[in-house]
């Protein structure tokens, strides 16, 4: 229809409540995003013996009383003005807008998008997508999503859905009713940069906390992905859904049983393991690694029932790479980021650092980071600890420049141990001009890295940090 005044929130739902109906649909595994939450958990409240489980994506239910109104109204909502995109603020490399938890950058106004969309004369599809999406779009992809409006007279539909909010009031108490009592598995999948309001933790921990079926399902925040998740993270989101269903429910550990690994007492206490998953977008490669550190010393038993496969699948990865066991050199455990937290098999894993590969050769991760003895970049932020009275083990280049070992690999030789370590010069490959000492310290050392660490590997796979003056 042309006319805006054809679309409202109960046409909506009422037009998803027939085709349900006519379909004879039952045991509905609902998957909702956005204002399919909005229409779809309307349903679910309403009428829960239809399905089967839920799992919901950036997506709010308003409880709201009648008669009031959450935003104020468009005036005038069919002239056409010349307005400003609100979507130049957007790059087509979304820039972070959560860092976990805490929003970094203040929130979308939704009572501007509704003037916006409703009014301006420039609003289009495509950019609504590209702006809100983690990834640049391809170019086909925007002329796809605009296909379908070849004139804003088509657009009455799309004009009109940011202004239904204010028609919620009063429509969804009932059905909270029904979602408080709802036993049936409920998940929720998130994209964790959504710049709208639905990016926030509390409104995706709400729906966890406010109905039954939520409990103990194993919800997920995706750092790669925006307010449009499917787009973002489509592929991945299918197996943990696929997981979800397959499972008892109570799992949804890709790969594995649902249960985590424990801190294994016969290994030892400053092993950890990590895994390096690479991304590539466009012309940018990257490389995240996620590692043990701080949650479990990644026993063997647990290490080898990783399906690496399965997790580069899982989380849309183009390679991935297991870098340990390692055996960790710093006192502590060097005031590690709090990354997010993922599960692979049985294994707790958190994010801790980015690294940038080379486009040309998207598995140049090998063992470590890159060849050995070269020099890569690693965006973290770190503080490594050695106290006065320990012993560190260290390579100083032809120049002077000073790398301290921060762990060892257990990698290429499976029985090394710290007892090797000051003799280790001997047995290593160094490059012409280069020294490896061992030496005690007079004095605490700190190696801190503010966002960037510059990191070598030896041809054993053991880590150093280049320490800076």
């Amino acid at each position: 229809p042309l006319d805006i005044s054809a679309y409202s929130y109960l046409g909506h739902y009422g037009r998803l409540e027939r085709f349900i109906e006519q379909l004879n649909l039952s045991d509905i595994h609902l998957f909702a995003q956005d204002w399919g939450a909005v229409l779809g958990l309307r349903l679910v409240g309403l009428s829960p013996d239809l399905f089967e489980s839920v799992t919901i994506g950036n997506g709010n239910f308003p409880n709201v009383p009648a008669g009031t109104t959450i935003y104020p109204e468009v005036e005038n909502p069919n002239e056409t003005e010349d307005i400003p995109s609100i979507f130049t603020q957007y790059t087509p490399q979304q820039i972070p807008y959560f860092d976990n938890c805490e929003r970094l950058i203040e929130e979308f106004d939704f009572a501007e998008w509704m003037v916006y969309a409703m009014k301006a004369e420039s609003f289009k599809a495509s950019e609504v997508i590209e702006g809100w999406t983690w990834f640049d779009l391809p170019v086909e992809v925007e002329e796809a999503y605009d296909a379908p409006f070849p004139s804003r007279e088509y657009m009455a539909g799309a004009r009109m859905f940011p202004s239904l909010l204010n028609e919620v009031p009063g429509l969804t108490m009932d059905a909270w009713i029904g979602l408080a009592n709802f036993q049936k598995p409920f998940l929720t999948i998130w994209g964790a940069n959504d710049p709208l309001d639905l990016g926030n933790c509390e409104l995706q921990q709400a729906l966890i906390d406010n109905i039954p079926g939520a409990a103990g399902k194993p919800h997920y925040r995706f750092p790669d992905a925006s307010h449009y998740l499917q787009n973002d993270q489509g592929e991945a989101i299918a197996y943990k859904m696929l997981d979800f269903y397959n499972g008892d429910y109570d799992g949804g550990n890709f790969g594995g049983s649902g249960e985590t690994c424990d801190f294994d007492p016969e290994e030892d206490p400053r092993r950890y393991c990590e895994f390096l998953l690479v991304f590539q977008n466009g012309a940018e490669v990257y490389a995240e690694v996620w590692g043990t550190q701080g949650l479990t010393n990644c026993p063997q038993q647990c290490l080898e029932e990783v399906d690496l496969d399965a997790v580069k699948v899982e989380y849309g990865a183009v390679e991935i790479s297991l870098n340990g066991p390692r055996i960790w050199l710093p006192d502590g455990e060097g005031d590690l980021p709090p990354g997010d937290s993922r599960i692979f098999g049985t294994l707790e894993v958190r994010l801790l650092a980015t690294v940038p590969i080379d486009p040309s050769n998207p598995q140049s991760v090998g063992i470590g980071l890159g060849d050995p003895y070269e020099e890569n970049l690693v965006n973290r932020n770190t503080v490594y600890e050695y106290p006065a009275g320990s012993e560190v083990y260290e390579l100083t280049t032809p120049d002077s420049t000073i790398y301290t070992m921060q762990s060892f690999s257990l990698i290429v030789n499976q029985d090394l141990t710290a007892a090797d370590l000051p003799n280790l010069g001997s047995i290593l490959q160094l490059p012409a001009g280069w020294t490896y000492q061992a030496r005690s310290l007079n004095e605490e050392l700190v190696l801190i890295a503010d966002g960037e660490a510059l990191v070598v590997t030896d041809d054993l796979g053991n880590t150093y940090q280049r320490r800076v003056p």
